[in-house]
């Protein structure tokens, strides 16, 4: 795993060595585990949720694990619940309202804090005394009142001390900017976010249902067929709703014990999974680490690569908690004389990638096929798609007496945002690939064709390269298809076309004076007719890097160094704007107080009147980045990827199709090719048109190794 030199790290066993663990686990997963629905935590009698920030007990998948997580407070694994299992919130309706929720840190020397990722929230709540959407905030331990870290100055949206003691409430206000959709909630301290995502800080928000999204998008012979009632929901009688929470843990100590979870922030050599050729027949639900050194090559113990480690390494991947578990899709003839089974034989799958930093390249593989010849050549993975799935051929209904290597599904929504009017299994709908980059969401529809004998699949995870990363293939799941019949859903031929609901234009609204934070740093505002930014990324032996400035990309030439993004006119004249890591650069609020300098600033004009800002990402390094922005949504216009390897899963399974127009939040930055001077690039557009906009917040990559080593900035909404 890439990981520069200095990057700020704990060492694992330094970190949980003193950690309780209640059993000893051995072994790998040998059967498919049973599946597992998130733990759906609902409201108190006053209206309010609440989680605590614990150092718990916990099942990863087999492994008994002490680990720092997000539980519900009654959720504890003595009493046979896994705090592990993600949490889930299901909120009904769109409109005005807010989520009320108490955050207790029980944690004895670690802050935390909570962000809603894919809401569109105040940072500051209306109510006094309660919090927002402000990653500013660290909430300590109540016994260790000055815990977290005090460098970056005070809170930029309340100019008070960031700490808070023991318990923060929070109050996520919304006007109306809550839409139905996929969304996720997660701890957001900064250097500390990929340990504690790892650990299990993290749960999903639902919006409304799927079918608020399907009206209107889809024929009405397919709508009723998924939807029901007269505010529409899932069919419950034709279609099964799943959940599918991804996440990944890496351990140590596995075989000697207790199990430790390793400091993501450590590095890790590629080898940690040693063999990754045999992608099809092995690695269920985790990669089993490899002798990789010295002391493994003389017969040592320590085949880690981590300080103090001992015994063998594992890499393990969970769905909802449960490692490879078993997803039945039953035949619908036998529903009705089988009160057991549920209608399963279509399914709405609602996917949130949950984990630090992974890259998922999903493809459903149908069991048994033999094991592909190795995927790494010249230290990068090849894409097997192609030869293994068909892909970019016109893809076929499956044939019931001929089961295809790899079953198609059909993306639905993407980031919570509609994403097709139309779902027929052909070239224009359906697809074999799903790319999800970490905090993507997707729901796909997936269905039982009736085959003529029962077949397995697998949900397969099947590796990619990101330039510093390789993400391993595994398996995640495995899929049961019932023979008899399949799924009775008519698919309707309509035409492709994507929804991107974007606000009407209304009178203008009266200039606002630049806040003093907002002096001498690049500022857009709603007079301006450039609505232009450039944001570069950058990676350096030491750190990762951000810089922002105004302008757009006509007769300008791209540079870079390490320090440094470069303009070049073509008059000959250029501009340099320095490449910073978050929190270095400090400036004075009004009344004098030191917060983290914004590194952009934009006048929010919640008339609707001003045009959209349009974000020039250009990615600068080697690896692809990330970018998320808080209390934002956009719409994508254009992906350059001057990789060959990044075209097929960045260009055609996230851009072309129904990547294109759905509104986001977060999207993939391809790599540059720095010797040829090709700059991986993503051009976006978004409005700063809303209430909820005002106050202080952060972009960044959420490769979340990345955000914690500097790759993050604050922007200003005023």
């Amino acid at each position: 795993m890439h990981s520069p030199e200095k990057r700020r790290r704990q060492d694992a066993l330094a970190v949980f060595s003193t950690l309780a663990i209640v059993a000893s686990v051995q072994g790998a997963v040998a059967q498919p585990a049973p599946f597992v629905d998130l733990t759906a935590q609902q409201p108190d009698a006053a209206g309010q949720f609440s989680i605590v920030a614990d150092r718990a007990p916990a099942k990863v998948g087999p492994y008994a694990v002490t680990t720092d997580l997000f539980r519900a407070a009654s959720c504890k694994l003595a009493d046979s619940c896994n705090p592990y299992v993600p949490l889930l919130w299901k909120l009904s309706g769109e409109g005005a309202g807010a989520i009320l929720m108490n955050l207790t840190n029980e944690i004895p020397d670690d802050a935390v804090n909570f962000h809603t990722h894919g809401l569109v929230v105040a940072v500051n709540s209306a109510t006094a005394g309660k919090i927002g959407d402000n990653v500013f905030v660290q909430v300590c331990n109540a016994a260790t009142p000055q815990c977290g870290m005090s460098d970056h100055g005070v809170d930029p949206n309340t100019l008070q001390d960031p700490r808070i003691a023991g318990r923060a409430q929070y109050q996520f206000d919304f006007g109306s900017t809550l839409k139905a959709g996929l969304n996720w909630f997660h701890a957001h301290i900064h250097m500390q976010a990929q340990r504690q995502v790892a650990g299990g800080m993290s749960g999903v928000i639902a919006i409304g249902d799927i079918c608020a999204d399907l009206k209107g998008s889809v024929a009405d012979e397919t709508f009723n067929f998924l939807c029901a009632g007269a505010s529409p929901t899932i069919n419950v009688d034709h279609v099964q709703e799943r959940f599918l929470a991804l996440r990944d843990m890496q351990l140590v100590n596995v075989r000697s014990g207790p199990p430790l979870m390793a400091d993501r922030a450590t590095p890790i050599k590629a080898g940690f999974c040693g063999d990754l050729s045999k992608w099809n027949s092995e690695k269920l639900g985790e990669c089993v680490g490899m002798q990789i050194n010295d002391d493994a090559a003389a017969g040592g113990p320590n085949n880690c690569e981590i300080p103090g480690a001992s015994g063998d390494c594992r890499w393990v991947f969970t769905i909802n908690g449960a490692q490879y578990p078993s997803i039945a899709f039953h035949a619908d003839a036998s529903l009705p004389n089988d009160p057991i089974h549920e209608p399963s034989a279509t399914q709405v799958w609602r996917i949130v990638n949950q984990s630090s930093d992974i890259t998922y390249n999903l493809i459903i593989l149908k069991e048994g096929l033999p094991d592909r010849p190795s995927q790494i050549v010249n230290g990068k993975f090849l894409d097997l798609v192609k030869e293994v799935c068909g892909e970019g051929a016109p893809i076929p209904a499956p044939d019931p007496n001929n089961p295809p290597n790899c079953m198609p599904f059909v993306v639905l929504n993407l980031d919570g945002a509609p994403a097709i009017s139309a779902m027929k299994p052909n070239v224009n709908n359906a697809q074999y690939r799903l790319v999800l980059m970490p905090g993507a969401r997707a729901e796909i529809l997936v269905a039982n064709p009736g085959f003529s004998t029962s077949t397995k699949y697998r949900l397969e995870q099947i590796g990619l390269s990101t330039g510093g990363d390789f993400w391993p293939p595994v398996a995640l799941a495995e899929l049961n298809f019932d023979a008899g019949q399949g799924s009775k859903l008519k698919f309707d031929v309509t035409p492709m076309r994507f929804v991107a609901r974007m606000a009407a234009r209304r009178a203008p609204a009266p200039a606002k004076d630049v806040p003093t934070e907002c002096r001498n740093r690049p500022t857009v505002r709603v007079s301006d007719a450039d609505r232009d930014v450039i944001v570069g990324f950058q990676v350096t032996p030491n750190d990762f890097r951000l810089a922002t400035m105004k302008g757009g990309l006509e007769n300008i030439a791209l540079d870079a160094t390490d320090t440094d993004m470069i303009l070049k006119f073509s008059g000959g004249t250029s501009l340099m704007q320095p490449f910073e890591v978050f929190g270095k650069s400090m400036a004075q609020a009004s009344g004098g107080a030191l917060i983290v300098a914004p590194s952009l600033c934009v006048e929010v004009d919640d008339t609707g009147n001003a045009p959209p800002v349009t974000f020039h990402l250009v990615n600068f390094s080697p690896e692809i980045h990330n970018f998320h922005i808080h209390q934002q949504k956009f719409t994508i216009s254009q992906i350059t990827a001057p990789i060959d390897a990044d075209k097929k899963p960045f260009l055609d399974g996230f851009f072309a199709g129904p990547g294109k127009t759905a509104l986001h939040d977060t999207v993939p930055i391809p790599r540059a090719d720095p010797d040829a001077k090709k700059w991986g690039m993503a051009d976006i557009s978004m409005s700063f048109d809303k209430p909820e906009q005002i106050g202080t917040f952060v972009y960044h990559c959420h490769i979340l190794e990345h955000e914690d080593g500097g790759m993050m900035a604050s922007i200003k909404g005023y």
